[in-house]
């Protein structure tokens, strides 16, 4: 259920180290999307400025534009798979030049002093001051600009972030396809490390839910060398799922096909957050 006090945040006239930029976002709860006007910071000497390619489609962008968490901060232009090409570098930059292929995902700033941040923890800032890449104000001065302005994710023409949260894309990689890899592909990829599905040893991995997450984890799973079981309620993913890489596949609410696989697998992903 929505909540009923979703923030109005007025955008401050363009400052001295600002630029005006296009975007595509939701200027009122309730709006439907339109071109908006929106503050990005000027390119100070840490910053990289990129060109939007794409950006991908997030369902919790669908949550956060309905203000179904609560804390929706309007105007909002969501996107948190910003993938680009860098047009400009700060004087300081050393990771990325003009002409990179570049991508930032769901946060764009922390303290970057604490010993979780230098750890590469960054979304557990130990003052809890990780920055989201939209509906967040700008707390520090690492991305430059009108600290009264709110963050604005990748549903726009361009985007300034300090190098620390930008990441460069191999060559060969398709910019179309690599958005979702910086939010569904770290989501699965990061418990397959924790889990030691990187360590060389072939497992048999289980992915329950066969949605946007799990999909990802069975084409992660599967080029890391492991036997895949897809797990889902519906027999109707089934071709889907082995198309992805899936080696066998398993209806939960049928009692005869749990017991094909029953006790094989040595890791499960659950990427079901209803309750089940």
């Amino acid at each position: 259920m929505e909540s009923e006090f979703p923030k109005q945040m007025p955008i401050p006239p363009v400052s001295d180290n600002e630029y005006r930029e296009i975007a595509w976002g939701i200027e009122k709860f309730g709006d439907k999307f339109k071109p908006l006007w929106i503050n990005r910071p000027k390119v100070g000497d840490f910053d990289v400025r990129f060109e939007m390619k794409y950006c991908g489609v997030c369902h919790s962008d669908c949550h956060l534009g309905l203000n179904h968490l609560g804390d929706a901060m309007f105007p909002m232009v969501p996107g948190h798979e910003l993938v680009g090409t860098v047009t400009e570098v700060g004087a300081k930059v050393t990771r990325v030049v003009v002409g990179d292929n570049v991508g930032v995902g769901v946060i764009k700033d922390s303290c970057l002093e604490c010993g979780t941040c230098k750890g590469g923890d960054e979304q557990y800032c130990e003052g809890g001051n990780s920055i989201h890449t939209y509906n967040s104000m700008k707390k520090y001065t690492h991305i430059g600009g009108n600290p009264d302005t709110q963050n604005f994710g990748g549903y726009s023409a361009s985007e300034v972030v300090h190098e620390h949260f930008i990441l460069k894309i191999p060559e060969g990689v398709p910019l179309d396809k690599a958005g979702p890899i910086l939010c569904a592909g770290i989501t699965l990829y990061d418990p397959l490390v924790h889990w030691g599905a990187t360590s060389g040893k072939v497992m048999t991995v289980g992915i329950i839910g066969i949605g946007g997450l799990g999909t990802m984890g069975i084409k992660l799973a599967k080029a890391l060398g492991h036997r895949v079981v897809a797990i889902s309620t519906s027999a109707n993913k089934a071709a889907m799922a082995k198309e992805k890489g899936a080696d066998a596949f398993v209806v939960s609410k049928d009692p005869e096909s749990m017991k094909a696989e029953f006790n094989k697998c040595d890791l499960i992903l659950n990427t079901v957050s209803a309750d089940h």
